[in-house]
């Protein structure tokens, strides 16, 4: 999910992360990678932070 910058800060966010965690249900976990100047935003809605991950990047 993302929300382009000039439409921040209006609730869109927080709305596409309501509506998707309506739609999976209580059942499921959601995990976020975040961009790194997102980071504040994630806690305020709920988010609790996750030190340990792992990627394998696609091939060009």
């Amino acid at each position: 999910l993302a929300v382009r910058a000039e439409y921040q800060r209006h609730g869109i966010g927080q709305e596409l992360v309501r509506r998707t965690k309506q739609h999976v249900g209580g059942q499921c976990m959601l995990l976020l990678l975040s961009a790194p100047e997102a980071m504040a935003y994630y806690p305020h809605i709920g988010f609790a932070k996750v030190e340990n991950g792992w990627i394998i990047v696609r091939e060009a």
